[in-house]
């Protein structure tokens, strides 16, 4: 009997060591990035996507948020796997040899992830022919800009929908002097907009637009030629026209540095030009109505052409925001294919769903149609876009989300829009870009403010100087050359 026992003792624990053995320890990886969701869990047992990821995966994906990012990588990129950076450090890092070259994976193991990529621009993940990273998704929806309208100041003026720059200018000059709330006080203005930190000037954007160009150095392809929105033929005419809007004191000056949201919100301007979530989501519209129970918001996109162009809502960067995922060069085989792994389940439904909406059943649920709707509990998931590593299909993620602003984001997804090529240029060395970009944007402004007289000629004698101070005509060179290279153009 004692004999039988001990065999069984033995037997079981035999049977546990097997066990042990044959159950997998998950593969850990480290992605380094410059910035974490909002509400980041400090505890990875508090983070439900990190759980439920390696639950399903056997992959623990860790995030590890870098402070002074690029500055504290030179000595630290050897501790990370993969790496969440711009273009400029993807050409850099990649010639430097310190990323993975993914040519080799791209029709097998990434293959449902390119599948799944679709049209995106992807000559900013090749460095020389080399495919250094992978970019997020584009589907032409980041750049959600529109004028938002106090539609019932226009009822109340019995004005409409403005189309052309010249109605824009006149429905401007009517919410400025024709007291459209209609409260007795001279205390409305026309036009402000959403102050943008990207060196765009969204006060003047609406007009420029029209004349096919942006007020900054931003370079464009037109007729198969790499050229730049300060050499734009219309250039002059739309700064002549934003100059008419503020002689006419009917444009909110302040825009220029602060947002001019409040102000909207406040009912004190009735028209901005704006990113569509500030005003657009439930919360935005509740703002409004808190201060103007009776207001009513209406939008719209573009104005009609001055110059024979397409009508162009803004500006937009085809290069896939600037953002690409590299490997570091000396990441093990089976880090490598953990991180397959994890792609393939993010781009998956059921792990898609996870990282752009949370835990089924919690944070959302099907409705009677099988969509996807938000539950209260959602706000609890709004740490989890750092998971979404490869962007979303927008127009499906904001229908979920934010089905109240529906008409708006449709709308201004479908707009044209003046693409720019800025992050796929490299300037060469000597030329510091930034110095040019706030010279060319002070001198604009200096025209349309009077500081600076406002003609063809003096205005050929801006572009002069650019190239004499900043080199603006070598970095255009260089701009054509190198998009020639990734094929844009001839």
């Amino acid at each position: 009997m004692k004999k039988l026992i001990s065999l069984l003792l033995a037997l079981t624990m035999l049977l546990s060591l097997c066990a042990f053995a044959s159950a997998e320890e998950p593969v850990e990886i480290r992605i380094a990035v410059n910035s974490l969701g909002n509400g980041w869990p400090a505890d990875p047992a508090d983070d439900f996507v990190y759980q439920k990821i390696l639950k399903d995966t056997g992959v623990s994906v860790k995030f590890d948020l870098v402070d002074n990012f690029y500055e504290s990588m030179g000595t630290r990129m050897d501790i990370y796997d993969v790496y969440r950076i711009d273009i400029d450090h993807l050409i850099s890092w990649g010639r430097d040899g310190l990323l993975l070259d993914l040519s080799a994976y791209k029709d097998n193991e990434l293959a449902d992830y390119f599948a799944w990529l679709g049209s995106t621009q992807l000559n900013a993940a090749y460095v020389d022919g080399t495919l250094y990273g992978l970019p997020q998704l584009y589907d032409g929806s980041k750049s959600q800009l529109n004028v938002t309208v106090r539609q019932d100041w226009l009822d109340a003026l019995d004005l409409k929908m403005p189309e052309t720059v010249q109605d824009l200018y006149d429905v401007a000059y009517a919410f400025t002097f024709n007291d459209p709330d209609k409260n007795g006080i001279d205390d409305t203005l026309g036009l402000s907009a959403q102050k943008n930190g990207g060196g765009e000037v969204y006060l003047f954007d609406t007009i420029m637009g029209s004349f096919d160009t942006v007020l900054g150095n931003f370079v464009i392809i037109r007729d198969g030629k790499v050229t730049n929105t300060l050499l734009q033929p219309g250039m002059v005419a739309g700064l002549e026209w934003c100059k008419k809007f503020v002689d006419a004191r009917i444009i909110d000056n302040d825009a220029l540095g602060t947002t001019g949201s409040d102000k909207f919100i406040a009912g004190q301007v009735g028209m901005i030009g704006v990113t569509w979530p500030g005003l657009w989501k439930q919360y935005g519209q509740d703002k409004i109505h808190n201060v103007n129970p009776n207001a009513v918001t209406s939008f719209f996109t573009t104005l009609k052409s001055e110059v024979g162009a397409e009508e162009a809502m803004y500006t937009g960067d085809l290069s896939t925001t600037n953002t690409i995922i590299a490997v570091n060069a000396d990441i093990s085989p089976e880090k490598l294919e953990a991180f397959f792994k994890y792609i393939n389940y993010i781009i998956g439904e059921e792990g898609g769903n996870l990282v752009f909406y949370g835990i089924e059943g919690d944070h959302w649920v099907r409705d009677e149609n099988g969509n996807i709707k938000m539950t209260e509990n959602a706000t609890a998931a709004n740490y989890i876009s750092t998971y979404q590593i490869f962007s979303r299909k927008e127009l499906e993620y904001l229908q979920a989300k934010f089905p109240e602003a529906k008409q708006v984001f449709e709308a201004t997804t479908g707009a044209n829009r003046i693409w720019t090529y800025n992050s796929l240029v490299i300037e060469p060395e000597d030329i510091y870009l930034e110095d040019l970009a706030s010279y060319a944007r002070q001198q604009l402004l200096d025209f349309i403010y009077g500081d600076r007289e406002l003609s063809q000629e003096e205005y050929d004698k801006f572009i002069q100087e650019l190239n004499d101070i900043y080199q603006f005509d070598v970095y255009m060179q260089a701009a054509a050359e190198q998009l020639a290279a990734y094929g844009l153009v001839d």
